[in-house]
């Protein structure tokens, strides 16, 4: 228990350097606390996808795209697996990897992630899981179809489906949209 209480402060210095945008001193703390949550709770529990999707982050705005690209392949896998393919933070996941293969000019995978995402918004909708998030923590998430309709400039509805990042997000209800 104390090492996963280690992680977990890992995980917090990493996103204080994520919402600072130092994200290259985000990684040795994300790569620390996978190294532990790991260990200790193996490689395919649940509570390893916010580190996975975060960590895939961190690799995206540092140009590693390869590395990027293979956490959050392998944080969906295990989204999916615990959480099923309709979860908030399923699609949270395929968003951001079809922000990263557009960010890369990979339009056709952009499309594919699209298309397999687009059930997973869609329920995630109806189940009121949107968040308001700042256009930023999205990035280029907000050029895939769909994603940004309606919204006012600077805003795009994100999913609350990450605990660790829930601070920030303000809960959308249904009637307000």
């Amino acid at each position: 228990e104390e090492a996963l209480e280690v992680s977990n402060s890992l995980f917090e210095l990493g996103m204080l350097n994520v919402r600072v945008a130092k994200f290259a001193d985000a990684e040795p703390f994300f790569k620390r606390c996978l190294d532990i949550r790991e260990k200790v709770l193996g490689k395919e529990h649940p509570d390893i996808s916010s580190v996975l999707h975060n960590l895939a982050t961190v690799y995206a705005e540092c140009a590693k795209y390869p590395e990027s690209e293979a956490l959050y392949q392998r944080c969906l896998t295990v989204r999916e697996k615990a959480l099923g393919k309709e979860h908030a933070a399923v699609a949270e996941t395929l968003m951001n990897l079809g922000s990263l293969y557009d960010h890369q000019g990979k339009h056709a995978e952009a499309e594919a992630v699209g298309r397999v995402s687009d059930p997973a918004v869609h329920a995630v909708h109806r189940a009121g899981q949107f968040a308001v998030r700042p256009a930023h923590v999205l990035g280029d998430a907000i050029a895939l179809p769909g994603l940004r309709a309606g919204l006012p400039d600077g805003v795009v509805r994100g999913v609350a489906g990450d605990a660790d990042a829930g601070a920030e997000e303000a809960k959308v209800d249904a009637d307000q949209r």
